[in-house]
This record gives structure tokens, C-alpha cells and sequence, in this order.
């Protein structure tokens, strides 16, 4: 079973309880000025009013496609990458309920997505983004993730590299249908669906291109799925007192990224510190 998407992109909702929240980011959606693309939602067994929410957008709305299936809760992950199996488009976009998205981050990410396609024709691409982090009600925590976790993406684009430093967010991403023909199938230890997209597309040949620029604001709050490091005293010297703790944490990342082809933990620990280097200098 596939659904042909009729407009140029698919942007993909995996959603889960996000009464909350869920409103605010789709009417973010329905303020893009980019309106070229159709919704895709898959609630992941909510017990909450996301379904009625849902319901009253995709009856407002004609671009809405609420996906039904009988798989109940897959978790985050699965979500996703369950609605990327089910849709083919020119180009896709995944969105996380929590968040709001700026007014032009789809037009951004798309016109650097064409200039990326000329120079690299028939190339797997990924453009990703910047995002600011705030608070459950807005409030500004960090201007930049970049700035905040002491990431400059552009110097660490090779797949050695991002092995160890994912920093390409699932919902900062636009990427076209040939990062999903390289994409499937998925390996079960593998983490997150962003994290695997991303390292897979560098380790087939494909462009992942950073623009410096913020296109969403990331919602923290006690429910958020994903973690966001930075590199401030507090963090450091939390990390020290929990050395232990530090040292499994890298073991496994380790054993995993050795699983999938990546390489030896020694070449693991190597890449560790280079990029540790760059984040701290």
C-alpha cells in the first residue's frame, strides 16, 4: 500500500497525547508561505483529544490525510518511519507536534533544496536548519541550538563525523524522494529515524546542506521524546560526577554505530574526541 501525494512535499506528523500543543503547530503550518504540500498525520493511540483536534483540521482543511491502521502504538521512531514507507512524494518534511514552525521555513529549506539539486543533480539531499529552544509557554531559552551545543555543522559534514555528533533534527529536515530510496530498510537498533537518515545519506554519497538560520521553535517541557545537549560548566561538570554513567552511554553508542558498519570502538573513541574538540574550541 502506497498514498501518491499530489502536491510537492509531504510533510510527515507522528503524534502521540499532543492535545497540548497540536493546534498551535498546525495553525504554524497554515501560516507558511509556502503552501505547496499535503499533511500526513498518524496518531500513535492517543487517549487524549488529539484525535478530535485532528478531525476538526482535516475538516477545515482539504490538505490533511489522517493515516488509520490496525499497528496501535509504535512509538516515535516507528511513527515516522511508518508514514514515510506509506507516502511517495517529490519531497518530504517531518513535523513534530510540540513545536512551531516559523512562517518561512518551508520556503527557505525548499529554495535551498533546488539550489542544492543543480549543483548535485540525481544526488540523495538533505537540507536541515537551525532552531531556537524554548519553554512550555514560548519563553526563550536558547536563540540557537547550534550556538548553544558549540555545533558548527559545516565542519563536521563527513559521515565519520556525524557518527558521533548527530545534528541533523528530524523536524529541521527537507529532503528529497532519493534519501528515501536509500532509507528503507531500517536497521531495529537503530535509535531514531533522523539520526539513521541522516548518517545513511552521507554514507551513500548524498548532500546534507545546514542553513544558518532558525525555522522553528523546539518546545522542552517534561513530555519532550528527544534529548538536546549543550556545553555549558553545569553540563560538563554533571557529566564528570556521573562518569559511569558517561562511560556506558558511549560504550553502547559505540557497540551500536559498530553494528550497523560504522567501524571499531577505537576508531569510535578517536572521532569522540575530535569532536569534542570542536564543540569545546
Amino acid at each position: 500500500m502506497s498514498i501518491q501525494n499530489n502536491r510537492l512535499i509531504a510533510i510527515l506528523l507522528a503524534v502521540y497525547n499532543g492535545e497540548n500543543y497540536l493546534a498551535e503547530q498546525l495553525d504554524s503550518l497554515y501560516s507558511q508561505t509556502n503552501q505547496d504540500w499535503t499533511l500526513y498525520i498518524r496518531d500513535d493511540g492517543s487517549s487524549d483529544s488529539t484525535i478530535k483536534i485532528l478531525k476538526e483540521y482535516s475538516f477545515k482543511y482539504a490538505n490533511i490525510v489522517l493515516i488509520e491502521d490496525e499497528l496501535g502504538n509504535l512509538k516515535a521512531k516507528n511513527n515516522f518511519l511508518r508514514l514515510l514507507e506509506l507516502v511517495d512524494s517529490t519531497y518530504y518534511m517531518f513535523c513534530d507536534a510540540d513545536d512551531v514552525w516559523y512562517p518561512n521555513k518551508i520556503e527557505l529549506s525548499f529554495n535551498r533544496m533546488k539550489q542544492e539539486e543543480d549543483s548535485h543533480p540525481a544526488k540523495p539531499i538533505i537540507v536541515h536548519t537551525d532552531f531556537t529552544m524554548v519553554d512550555e509557554k514560548l519563553n526563550l531559552i536558547s536563540a540557537s541550538y547550534f550556538k548553544s551545543a558549540g555545533i558548527n555543522p559545516d565542519t563536521m559534514k563527513s559521515y565519520n563525523y556525524l557518527g558521533i555528533c548527530s545534528y541533523v533534527g528530524g523536524s529541521t529536515m527537507l529532503f528529497n524522494h532519493l534519501v528515501k530510496a536509500i532509507t528503507f530498510p531500517v536497521p531495529e537498533i537503530v535509535p531514531m529515524h533522523d539520526w539513521w537518515i541522516g548518517l545513511n545519506t552521507i554514507r551513500q554519497g548524498g548532500i546534507i546542506s545546514t542553513i544558518h538560520q532558525q525555522t522553528k521553535a523546539y518546545r522542552r517541557h517534561s513530555n519532550t521524546v528527544t534529548q538536546i545537549s549543550n556545553r555549558s560548566t553545569k553540563s560538563f561538570f554533571l557529566k564528570l560526577s556521573n562518569l559511569k554513567n558517561v562511560l556506558i552511554l558511549n560504550y553502547r553508542n559505540a557497540s551500536l554505530l559498530k553494528k550497523i558498519g560504522y567501524g571499531p570502538i577505537y576508531k569510535y573513541i578517536f572521532y569522540k574526541f575530535l569532536v569534542l574538540l570542536k564543540i569545546r574550541f
